[in-house]
């Protein structure tokens, strides 16, 4: 049933990409990924974002021979501490298991790339920050997979990344474009920025009142893995979660991740779209065959 509902996003999405015009408002009302998934940091001892290692070669870094825990256990001989920057990891294996792969299992995705991926610029583990697109490119390029997949992200950053891209233009509807592409099969990471936080979340649903849902690495409200929050399309970057942090928070980037449709699949769409096509252009314009002016 959710691989249905995932495959019927993807066909709702190229209709109305050929049929709708631009839209002042997400073109579904109300949607819910049906594959949403949380993956979280290490929280064993409650401590959300902060972790303790045993630093057996004194370097400074947490390496995968080491332990590590979110409390310092006492027989520990080199015990250090780092924050845990690893929201942008955990959003991509959201995004990555809700799109199929690895069994739909995100934390197990989590762990995987916190103890195996490194880049020129990502030193592996989960002490540094990064960015969803990296996580998906580096995970799509060195782990098995069936389907293939288009990675983008938008951003009111300019220049080029340090994996050597560039952001797509911010939208000037920033919710809007993201809202169509999560209810069009895409899975969809952002990114929300003030002057003390910089945090990536992965967005994962909304309604027509407002209300948005995220999956959170760093917190769990009230038990429950899907958090909601209410949102507006002010401040400078036209997309503001309102309640998220005190006076708000900005979102300022998203990824996102699509699964590209099998041949017969592309071959359905089309047959829809001629289908409509033809329709249309049967139809006469005005009310009772009469041309309008």
């Amino acid at each position: 049933m959710r691989a249905n509902s995932k495959l019927a996003g993807a066909l709702l999405g190229a209709l109305m990409a050929w049929m709708t015009p631009v839209s002042a408002v997400p073109l579904v009302g109300n949607y819910l990924n049906p594959t949403w998934t949380d993956a979280d940091k290490l929280n064993t001892y409650g401590d959300w974002g902060w972790n303790y290692w045993d630093d057996t070669d004194d370097d400074g870094h947490w390496d995968k021979t080491e332990n590590f825990a979110d409390a310092i256990v006492a027989s520990w001989a080199k015990p250090r501490s780092a924050k845990d920057l690893s929201c942008w990891i955990a959003s991509a294996a959201n995004m990555l298991a809700s799109a199929g792969l690895a069994g739909g299992q995100a934390q197990n995705i989590y762990w995987d790339m916190v103890y195996n991926m490194t880049m020129p610029y990502h030193a592996g583990g989960w002490q540094y920050g990064g960015w969803q697109h990296e996580a998906l490119n580096w995970y799509l390029g060195n782990r098995p997979h069936e389907a293939t997949f288009e990675v983008l992200y938008y951003g009111v950053y300019y220049g080029t990344n340090r994996d050597g891209t560039t952001a797509q233009a911010w939208p000037s509807a920033p919710f809007d474009e993201a809202a169509d592409f999560l209810a069009s099969a895409y899975e969809v990471g952002i990114v929300i920025h003030s002057s003390d936080i910089y945090h990536a979340v992965t967005f994962q649903g909304y309604d027509d009142q407002g209300n948005l849902q995220i999956t959170d690495s760093d917190r769990d409200v009230s038990g429950k893995d899907l958090n909601t929050y209410a949102y507006d399309t002010s401040g400078v970057t036209q997309w503001f979660l309102k309640d998220y942090a005190p006076g708000g928070i900005a979102v300022d980037y998203f990824a996102t991740l699509r699964r590209i449709p099998e041949p017969e699949t592309v071959f359905l769409v089309l047959a829809a779209l001629a289908a409509l096509r033809a329709t249309s252009l049967k139809r006469p314009c005005g009310k009772g065959g009469a041309s309008t002016s």
